[in-house]
């Protein structure tokens, strides 16, 4: 017997199973699109508050700036009335440690502003990248080196040195014969008279 054709197995009621699927599908897809516009919208919502706080750290910076300044400028008053003896010491005390109080918030809020700089920065979309993970990506020199082994100590710290001696020679560079007598020495001996 024989049997031409190609052979099909298909069901021929599928009972709604392709509606269903495609619904199914469907739905995916608007729950995806609605996750998309989620976390665009809190993407926009944190790059805001990053640049409302990077505003408020740097008029914040600017008012202390200004007392500091103030607070200078009272201080070398201070030490010059204390000079030409018109106050105590304890004036100028006081206005330094006023000074160096302000100076403290001051720093305190500079930090504060880089910490709002690297917030806006990573709500833009940046991070961090680790240098040496990039670099083992990438396959550089630096991961193909290996360290000095014990026995090679020596070469790798004349390799390290500028100018340091080669095998055989002393710090001059002159080079040395068996007996330790450098090159130059022992030359002068054979042309000398006997």
């Amino acid at each position: 017997m024989w049997n031409y054709g190609l052979p099909i197995s298909m069901p021929i009621f599928t009972a709604g199973a392709l509606a269903g699927q495609l619904q199914s599908a469907e739905a995916a897809q608007q729950q995806a699109l609605f996750s998309y516009q989620k976390a665009i919208q809190e993407a926009f919502r944190e790059v805001n508050d990053a640049l409302i706080n990077q505003d408020r750290t740097r008029e914040q910076l600017h008012a202390q700036r200004r007392q500091v300044e103030a607070l200078q400028q009272y201080a070398a008053t201070a030490r010059l009335r204390y000079d030409n003896g018109y106050t105590s010491f304890i004036e100028v005390l006081d206005a330094e440690r006023s000074l160096f109080s302000v100076q403290l918030q001051y720093t305190q809020t500079q930090g504060t502003e880089f910490q709002a700089m690297i917030s806006l920065y990573l709500a833009m979309g940046g991070g961090w990248v680790n240098e040496a993970d990039r670099l083992m990506r990438i396959g550089s020199p630096a991961r193909r080196t290996t360290l000095p082994q014990p026995g090679n100590r020596e070469r790798a710290s004349r390799r390290a040195l500028p100018g340091a001696a080669a095998p055989g020679c002393n710090f001059k560079g002159e080079k040395h014969g068996q007996e330790g007598q450098s090159v130059k020495e022992s030359q002068t001996e054979a042309t000398r008279p006997a």
